[in-house]
């Protein structure tokens, strides 16, 4: 009994840890901030559903760089024309793994800033989309 504790433990700390690679068809509507994605809720069975996330309330644009969290309620003011895109993970993208990114015009930068979404502080918990603070 205790090892599928342990295992279903496991299954949701994957799931939450990196939210790129259980939700996929990301799309952030610029004008509100929202991310909107379809995210496995974790039931087993692999069912997908609707998430979304209010990007501009949870991201920060500091010293040239985007990062989460942030929440301060600026970055939506300072950074314009975002898109959220997929590329190959650099170890494993030959098998397939691709990773979620952002890239803005913001106040201040010569070229897009962009950031790689897993690496940051958004985590899908049981189908919703959440910025860890």
């Amino acid at each position: 009994m205790k090892f599928f504790a342990a295992l279903s433990l496991f299954a949701v700390s994957a799931i939450a840890a990196d939210w790129g690679q259980s939700c996929d068809d990301e799309v952030l509507d610029n004008t509100t901030g929202i991310l909107t994605a379809q995210c496995n809720n974790g039931d087993g069975k692999g069912t997908f559903v609707d998430a979304e996330l209010d990007l501009y309330g949870c991201l920060k644009y500091t010293s040239s760089k985007i990062s989460a969290p942030g929440g301060d309620g600026t970055f939506g003011d300072v950074c314009k024309d975002c898109s959220v895109y997929r590329l190959d993970d650099a170890i494993y993208g030959v098998l397939g793994v691709t990773r979620p990114w952002i890239s803005c015009t913001c106040d201040g930068a010569t070229e897009p800033v962009t950031l790689n979404l897993d690496i940051t502080s958004i985590t899908n918990v049981y189908g919703v989309l959440v910025c860890s603070r």
